[in-house]
């Protein structure tokens, strides 16, 4: 569960960055919850580029990796890179979050009636494959490092195999979801070492699993946008909602 509100201080645009989760985003313009509008955000392979400065309190729900699909009854993969009104993808889940957050109320009572509502649908069989989790399991364990040829032996799974589950609950492939690992890896090393003195990017690289400095750049590029020294001047914020969270 996750709160925001827009900034005061003109528009701002900043970065939604891929981090293998997907969400549920209730906008509020007023305390009125007959004018919030619901949004569905699914896994994404590159950054998008957003404004903050839109009027209202935001909400949302993250969910890890392998569950929008369980939360929102679609294919992973039909929402990747997109955000779309709920409405239009499930007008009756749209209803149930209506009724749920009916009268206004602070985040924390929010958050518990947003999960009684998604918690049947977690509890549904339609939960993740074994094998899905047995691989995100391990590219986290790896912090991304781990070759999803070895992977896929090790699940006893062909690669075409593996890729079809993982569009299908998660969204985006094993190897973007190891990609997007990494770079986070590289990127917690690199914030810890940002002072004193300017960060060691080559050591950085090597530990976070690259082959070199100019590996580590190419997957900040494709998935941050900037570079690494870039990222690192503008801090830009890794989610829609602004503020850290737990996933659903």
């Amino acid at each position: 569960m996750r709160e925001a509100r827009a900034s005061a201080h003109g528009t701002a645009e900043r970065l939604v960055l891929p981090d293998n989760c997907s969400d549920v985003i209730i906008r509020f313009e007023d305390d009125a919850a007959e004018h919030a509008q619901i949004l569905a955000v699914g896994a994404m392979s590159v950054p998008l580029p957003v404004r903050d400065d839109f009027p209202g309190r935001w909400v949302g729900v993250r969910f890890r990796p392998g569950r929008a699909r369980q939360a929102l009854r679609i294919d992973a993969g039909e929402l990747r890179d997109q955000c779309v009104a709920l409405t239009d993808l499930d007008p009756g889940l749209e209803r149930l979050i209506l009724r749920a957050i009916r009268t206004p109320a602070p985040a924390r009572d929010l958050a518990l009636a947003l999960q009684q509502v998604f918690a049947s649908r977690l509890a549904s069989d339609a939960a993740p494959s074994p094998s899905v989790l047995e691989a995100l399991w391990r590219i986290a364990d790896t912090r991304g490092a781990l070759a999803i040829d070895q992977l896929c032996r090790e699940l006893g799974l062909t690669r075409q195999h593996l890729a079809r589950l993982f569009e299908r609950e998660v969204g985006v492939s094993p190897k973007l979801v190891a990609r997007v690992t990494r770079v986070q890896h590289a990127m917690s090393l690199a914030r810890r070492r940002a002072s004193p003195g300017p960060v060691p990017w080559a050591r950085t690289a090597m530990d976070a699993g690259y082959a070199d400095q100019s590996h580590l750049i190419a997957d900040f590029r494709a998935l941050v946008g900037v570079t690494p020294t870039e990222w690192l001047a503008k801090r830009p914020v890794p989610n829609l909602l602004l503020e850290p969270g737990t996933p659903a």
